[in-house]
């Protein structure tokens, strides 16, 4: 998505139905501009954060807009087995993300890594797990950290956005007209370079319920 002739196509809470747009930063959102965007999953202040991504780039002109895919949970391992005490931070405090425009304040708190509970049923052990990943530091709010917190907070902000600046971290490439690529947003970081010329960017979710309630009626295994 971007600014300057470049055509977007959405769909969610704040963007509507899918449509194609042509004006700059109709979202007061850095996706509607072509600045490069760092590696982050969505919806990380929606209640229910999108579950399947989908990104369809069908027209560009120019150059650069080259997409980036970090695997979440590699970065959970790297930070796990270097600075334990830094992934437990991580997967207990609550991270502040927010958006907001006119007429719209959307905010949710949550830990950068959430794990699944165990449980015990229907003849099977399951759960226990890292099931997601939800950070983006360009919707990160402002907050007041007391003076006890306030080392480890920024020094788990700095070990985290450490391992995803890494350029072993990222898969880049640029995706072809005909590609359409689909990612697990509660796993997969996405990002962009900045572009320069005309881009069309068409997507959309699908909630993880929903595709988790496909999913098993298809195999027949609840979970």
């Amino acid at each position: 998505a971007a600014a300057g002739g470049v055509t977007t196509s959405g769909g969610g809470a704040v963007e509507g139905a899918a449509r194609e747009v042509d004006a700059p930063l109709e979202h007061q959102d850095t996706a509607y501009t072509n600045l490069g965007l760092r590696p982050h999953t969505d919806g990380t202040y929606f209640s229910n954060t999108p579950g399947l991504q989908f990104f369809r780039i069908p027209r560009h002109t120019g150059e650069g807009g080259e997409t980036l895919l970090v695997d979440g949970f590699h970065i959970a391992r790297t930070i796990a087995a270097s600075h334990p005490s830094v992934y437990a931070f991580l997967c207990e405090f609550p991270f502040l993300f927010h958006y907001i425009e006119e007429g719209v304040y959307m905010h949710m708190a949550r830990p950068v890594f959430t794990h699944s509970p165990s449980f015990h049923f229907y003849g099977r052990r399951a759960g226990g797990g890292l099931s997601q990943m939800a950070f983006n530091n360009d919707d990160r709010a402002p907050v007041h950290v007391p003076a006890a917190v306030d080392p480890l907070y920024y020094g788990a902000l700095f070990r985290l956005m450490h391992a995803l600046r890494a350029p072993s971290s990222a898969l880049r490439f640029r995706l072809a007209p005909h590609q359409l690529l689909c990612t697990v947003n509660w796993r997969v970081m996405h990002g962009r370079t900045a572009f320069s010329g005309e881009r069309t960017l068409m997507g959309g979710y699908i909630d993880m319920q929903d595709f988790r309630s496909r999913l098993a009626s298809l195999t027949g295994r609840p979970f």
